[in-house]
């Protein structure tokens, strides 16, 4: 009984204590490797992370940019198209002028061309040539400038043209065929006579 005391004291203690110390050394060993490598991915992930927040800030800073450049060109189109508002509104207020002296010049050509057939009307009344013989030869006159306005006796051998206000001919009489070798006429602002050959022309005062 005592031999296998000792037997145990010396030979199978030892053994089972070596073995205790063994899988405590190994285990404190894991621990320590397991502790390694959750340390070793936790700066991996941390440096990782540290890359990717860097690299979304420099993207937001030139997203920052960019937006600070478009809000510059918008702003500055903005005020283009305020600009453009502005002459699009003079143009139209240039627009209504010209419309408007348009239509005063228009009341002032009605005006003056009432006024001027007034002062003809006058003058065929009361002129110091009414009534007077005039001869031409191979003229044209035009109303009222060289002939005045009004009713006309052609006597003589020529060829009377009279042409109306647009310039086309109206009426044309060759006097020589004609019994009386005379011929009467009117005419008005604007028309004008040609004479071929020699005819003297007379005002008739009604």
């Amino acid at each position: 009984m005592l031999k296998n005391k000792n037997f145990i004291l010396t030979v199978i203690l030892p053994i089972f204590l070596s073995l205790a110390v063994g899988v405590v050394i190994i285990s404190l060993n894991s621990s320590a490797v397991l502790k390694t490598e959750a340390a070793t991915t936790i700066a991996s992930e941390k440096k990782q992370m540290n890359e990717d927040m860097s690299k979304l800030k420099k993207e937001k800073k030139e997203l920052s940019y960019k937006a600070a450049e478009y809000d510059k060109t918008i702003e500055e189109n903005r005020l283009l198209l305020d600009e453009l508002d502005a002459l699009n509104n003079d143009l139209n207020e240039y627009i209504k002028n010209i419309e408007t002296a348009k239509a005063t010049i228009a009341e002032l050509d009605t005006s003056i061309t009432e006024k001027t057939q007034y002062n003809e009307s006058l003058n065929s009344l009361s002129g110091s040539d009414e009534g007077a013989v005039k001869s031409y030869t191979n003229v044209k006159l035009d109303i009222p400038s060289e002939l005045k306005a009004g009713r006309y006796k052609a006597e003589g051998k020529g060829t009377l043209m009279i042409y109306t206000i647009a310039g086309t001919l109206q009426d044309k009489q060759n006097l020589s065929v004609l019994d009386t070798h005379s011929y009467t006429f009117d005419v008005v602002s604007g028309q004008s006579i040609k004479i071929e050959g020699t005819l003297s022309i007379t005002q008739i005062i009604e």
